[in-house]
């Protein structure tokens, strides 16, 4: 009778190891399993505009809002969810000042010409490590309440901007196949380049398509 004791209670000892080593098996799963649903990278925008009102920006691709935030003293900063598939991509920034109501749109020198004319672009690449936007603006009334608004820095720009900003044409409608193979030639890298090459590739023979990387 002792050792039907002894077993039985050998047998709920073990069931209450096995119990408890369940218990923080399932715990340990959970406690991974949420830490995997924290962990999102994201890709920070930091701006310090020392002339830029108190008011909204808006940071846009193609004119869609991606995301707002409030200026304070011409600082502010996004901070954006990256996909898991993320491929740096074209942005854009329109402030409205809370005193006024006057909208900015923020532009960047380029070294892309239209008629002997430089154009600036309301365009900058989203990209991994983007640099804190330090500097000021420069506005011209385009408009009433209408701002063109000028970033001037010293600001190393990514490098996908960097290429973005650097390629002497801006309007897609003046690419040109001869210019889409000097720009795959000298900036293989430049997601810029891939998307003026995806706009062209549909109407390229096989052969006309494949030379670019032969």
């Amino acid at each position: 009778m002792e050792m039907v004791i002894r077993i039985q209670f050998c047998t709920d000892k073990i069931n209450d190891i096995m119990l408890n080593n369940s218990i923080f098996i399932l715990l340990l799963l959970f406690t991974i399993s949420c830490e995997n649903q924290v962990k999102i990278d994201i890709l920070t925008i930091k701006g310090n505009m020392e002339n830029l009102p108190d008011g909204k920006l808006y940071l846009k691709e193609f004119g869609v809002k991606m995301d707002s935030t409030n200026t304070k003293n011409g600082k502010f900063v996004f901070e954006i969810p990256k996909e898991e598939d993320f491929e740096p991509k074209y942005i854009q920034f329109t402030h409205i000042a809370f005193s006024d109501s006057i909208v900015r749109i923020f532009m960047f020198d380029t070294k892309a010409k239209y008629k002997s004319k430089t154009l600036n672009s309301d365009q900058m690449m989203l990209e991994e490590n983007f640099p804190e936007l330090i500097g000021k603006l420069e506005d011209s009334k385009i408009g009433d309440k209408l701002m063109s608004s000028k970033f001037k820095s010293k600001v190393a720009f990514g490098t996908q901007t960097k290429v973005f900003f650097e390629d002497t044409i801006r309007l897609s409608a003046f690419y040109t196949t001869k210019h889409l193979n000097e720009m795959l030639n000298k900036y293989p890298y430049s997601y810029r380049v891939l998307y003026e090459f995806e706009r062209f590739a549909p109407a390229m023979s096989d052969k006309q398509a494949l030379s670019f990387f032969l």
